[in-house]
């Protein structure tokens, strides 16, 4: 059924990276675009001012630049950049595309989105800031690292506890002893600070990881591997898995359990300090915390430490509290339940980009999903794309972006390959435009 105009409204909820690439192509494609953002300036989670951001002051980019997938299409970042560019310059380049693309005039900032419901024939109601009013379509591009998931430890504890979201600097933790609970790529971040100015530090971790360092043979690792450049010879044997591990090498010599999956069967964190700060013992290892007990911390391995401050560094879940009861489902996951990480199983007319968990840069996925949502959006407003043959499309395209082998854990539900997910977007993109 297509949507009730031949230009449709189109409301997008969030001016993040992902909210910026859609509403280019929203714009491009023709359509009336509104977006609503909750902080004061563009960026999401990239904008240091904006409330509740994880953002802290030695964060950068875990990607590097020189792939298509870390930079939005057709607007790479600036000459000069490094090729790991800091938190700040990310959230200037993500300024400079809003000025470049005009953008700003359709932004509505200091704007809390509180209900979106489904009304009539396939539109939907959005309630924001004391308004109401209806659209023809909304894309829901709001982020996923806003709401921290803190787990609860048995016992007591004297100390403090925190999540890794309100952490921003090194200096918080001079004459400390600190342990970071969690080992994702922001865990490591801060453990790698921490062993710079704390008395102690402690990493706690429930597995064994893969550590991948941000460079090889003077190259960025990815930019290394996707190179068309000739390898050592040495390493013409070698499948890609076997490569990674080889660069990334044993972390048990450090102390470190082994991995329990292949190195590529978890997300990618990407850190060329933290076994340097393990092998100068700096930093370290411990597993799991079994209780707590006034300044102490008792580990399942029965070690105990003296710890003054705990971090959780334990991931974050998608919360979406504007949209209508039980619209979506998470599943199991930290992400929406969704076809293709961007369409509802039923709900039609809403759509979603930014919710992907990838091995790999994100910003030029971002503007390769919002093309693709332009290109459906409008087939469905002229007419050409009926509920019926979108559903089949849409089926069809996430079985192909499926992604198996990931390790059992909520952050790996609805994990995608990036290559996997490009290939299901061309794909569909190929039934929508088909050659003549």
């Amino acid at each position: 059924m297509k949507t009730s105009q031949s230009n449709p409204h189109v409301v997008i909820i969030g001016a993040g990276p992902a909210g910026l690439a859609t509403a280019k192509a929203m714009l491009d494609a023709g359509f009336t675009v509104s977006v609503f953002e909750k902080n004061n300036d563009v960026g999401g989670i990239w904008n240091p001012a904006a409330e509740n951001s994880p953002m802290y002051n030695s964060a950068h980019f875990i990607a590097s630049i020189g792939l298509w997938t870390s930079h939005f299409e057709g607007f790479p970042f600036p000459p000069g950049t490094p090729h790991y560019p800091s938190n700040l310059q990310v959230f200037n380049y993500l300024k400079s595309f809003a000025e470049a693309e005009n953008l700003y005039k359709y932004i509505e900032f200091d704007t809390q989105v509180t209900n979106i419901s489904p009304i009539g024939q396939n539109r939907w109601q959005i309630e924001a800031s004391s308004r109401t009013f209806e659209a023809d379509v909304v894309i829901v591009c709001s982020g996923t690292l806003w709401t921290p998931v803190t787990p609860h430890f048995p016992g007591e504890f004297d100390g403090s506890v925190r999540h890794a979201q309100t952490y921003k600097d090194p200096s918080e933790f001079e004459g400390k002893n600190v342990l970071i609970v969690g080992c994702g790529n922001s865990g490591v971040d801060i453990a790698c600070d921490a062993a710079r100015t704390a008395k102690s530090t402690y990493l706690s971790m429930r597995r064994g990881y893969w550590f991948f360092p941000k460079f090889v043979m003077g190259q960025p690792l990815s930019e290394f591997f996707a190179s068309d450049e000739d390898k050592p010879e040495w390493m013409a044997g070698l499948d890609f898995p076997k490569l990674l591990e080889l660069v990334a090498g044993d972390p048990s010599k450090f102390g470190l359990p082994r991995p329990d999956h292949a190195p590529l069967a978890s997300h990618p964190i990407m850190n060329s300090e933290i076994l340097h700060h393990f092998g100068h013992g700096r930093i370290s290892p411990r597993g799991e915390i079994e209780k707590l007990d006034g300044r102490k911390v008792l580990f399942e391995s029965g070690e105990v430490d003296q710890i003054d401050e705990i971090i959780c560094a334990t991931g974050y879940q998608t919360d979406l509290p504007f949209l209508a009861d039980n619209l979506v489902e998470m599943n199991g996951g930290t992400r929406p339940d969704l076809l293709m990480t961007a369409f509802h199983p039923s709900a039609a007319n809403l759509y979603f980009n930014g919710m992907i968990e990838t091995n790999g840069g994100v910003f030029g996925l971002f503007s390769k999903l919002a093309n693709l949502l332009a290109s459906i959006i409008a087939a469905r407003a002229e007419g050409r794309l009926s509920d019926a043959e979108l559903s089949r499309m849409v089926t069809e395209a996430d079985a192909i972006s499926k992604t198996p082998g990931k390790i059992q854990s909520a952050r790996h539900v609805g994990y995608v390959d990036t290559a996997l997910l490009v290939k299901a977007m061309m794909n569909f993109q190929s039934q929508l435009h088909p050659k003549a």
